[in-house]
């Protein structure tokens, strides 16, 4: 079986807002089972991934970045009727 590599990048951001932390230039393992153990031993919730390929990644953000534009969209949209609701009752308030 061939050895996994291993991703060196430091952290990672993960969809829930949480960051991740690689044990891997931490621990001084060299292997898989090595670096799992030594984040056993660290404590916490241990993130197990696989990095996507060239197109999966592509894939997967532009889903992201669309996902991105519809919930600002919707952010906004709120925002906007909130003012509007806010703006029509200070109009009322100053006709009375």
């Amino acid at each position: 079986m061939r050895r996994p590599k291993i991703h060196k990048a430091s952290i990672a951001v993960a969809s829930d807002s949480s960051v991740v932390a690689n044990v891997h230039g931490f621990a001084g393992e060299r292997d898989s089972e090595g670096i799992l153990r030594r984040a056993i031993e660290l404590g916490g919730a241990i993130f197990i991934g696989v990095k996507l390929r060239g197109r999966e990644a592509r894939d997967v953000l532009a889903r992201i970045d669309d996902a991105g534009h519809e919930g600002a969209g919707a952010a906004f949209v709120a925002r906007e009727r909130r003012r509007r609701k806010n703006t029509a009752k200070d109009a009322k308030k100053k006709r009375r």
